[in-house]
């Protein structure tokens, strides 16, 4: 569909037709020259700003303002159609007496990414009708395209990793050039929970690389640090990675048993399921904590790798708040494992299917 057809008048019925098939064309469009006027437009629009920004580094902004001025009798209204990426921030006059001039202003930070970036933000010029009722809808597209300063670019799997403390987690960070030959590396700096590095390129992959890494902590908690990367010729690139490293004595249930008092009695099972690298005693009970019950009684049993926790009202009376409780998961030497958290609902909450 050639621009200047895509931006004759439409009825303001068609605006959202018009919108859907827009974004396809502002997606993938080709850079739009400054646009002619149609018979009877309510705004001339003034794109000699240049659509192209050229190429900008990472973290800078790409922005582009367009005049647009009133060329009707009439007051009009300047709306946004729609956007190609929610990224973008758009700054417009919303209204525009006759004779009247004003400057739409947009941009977008400029992403990690291969090859040229397009962008763009369809308008409607609205001019009012009988009443004080939209007459009529004047719809124009505003491009804009940058190409990111980008020669490398470094993905972490997974950025955020969960790891038995004393235990070494592997992570991976893909090194891959834009230009598709080998990546080469001149540096990488590591946090000290970092204990080993190795960088290999794939042979089956253009331009992709691994860079394994081994996370290790001998004690419980979320480690974080920066890992700075240092291609030949090339900025260096940043990635946050964090891991929580878990005690190797702690699992965690694999569900939340929810009770509807409302039935007076109810069970239902919760499997207990040790963590990843975990192997989960043989001998071990449960034990209940539970405050303030307003009435009734909790209780827990083991049957396998299965926790039944049971609510008992008076059947009559019946709950009439919603309650937590817990039940721990307890070794033979009394020592917590994990905790199996309960939760009931009043006799006029919904039960849960």
């Amino acid at each position: 569909m050639g621009l200047t057809s895509a931006l004759g008048r439409k009825p303001l019925t068609m605006r959202w037709a018009a919108c859907l098939a827009s974004l396809l064309t502002i997606a993938v469009g080709s850079a739009a020259p400054n646009l002619t006027p149609v018979p009877d437009p309510p705004v001339r629009i003034d794109l000699s700003d240049p659509e192209d920004r050229g190429t900008l580094n990472v973290g800078d902004q790409a922005t582009r303002s367009v005049k647009v001025e009133n060329t009707s009798g009439k007051p009009i209204e300047i709306r946004v159609i729609a956007k190609s990426c929610t990224c973008l921030n758009v700054k417009h006059p919303e209204r525009l007496a006759p004779g009247e001039a004003g400057t739409i202003s947009f941009g977008t930070p400029v992403v990690e990414a291969a090859g040229a970036q397009r962008h763009g933000i369809r308008f409607a010029a609205v001019t009012a009708g009988e009443d004080g009722l939209a007459g009529s809808s004047y719809e124009f597209l505003v491009p804009l395209s940058y190409t990111p300063n980008v020669e490398v670019i470094c993905t972490a799997v997974p950025e955020t990793a969960v790891a038995v403390a004393g235990t070494v987690k592997e992570l991976s960070i893909y090194v891959r050039r834009v230009d598709g030959k080998a990546p080469e590396l001149t540096g990488v700096t590591t946090p000290p929970w970092i204990t080993g590095k190795k960088f290999r390129v794939l042979p089956d992959a253009s331009g992709v690389g691994v860079l394994a890494l081994s996370a290790e902590s001998q004690s419980p908690g979320l480690v974080e640090g920066v890992v700075t990367i240092t291609p030949p010729a090339a900025e260096p690139q940043r990635l946050m990675l964090r891991v929580r490293f878990v005690s190797p004595a702690c699992f965690e249930p694999a569900g939340v048993a929810v009770l509807p008092s409302d039935t007076g009695v109810l069970v239902r099972r919760s499997t207990v399921a040790a963590r990843e690298g975990v192997t989960l005693p043989g001998d071990w009970t449960v034990r209940v904590r539970a405050d303030g019950l307003p009435m009734g009684v909790v209780s827990a049993s083991r049957h396998g790798v299965d926790v039944v926790v049971r609510l008992d009202t008076d059947g009559v009376r019946r709950v009439k708040a919603n309650g937590t409780a817990g039940v721990d998961i307890v070794s033979v030497d009394g020592k917590v494992l994990g905790s199996l958290p309960v939760v009931w609902l009043a006799a006029s909450a919904p039960a849960p299917r």
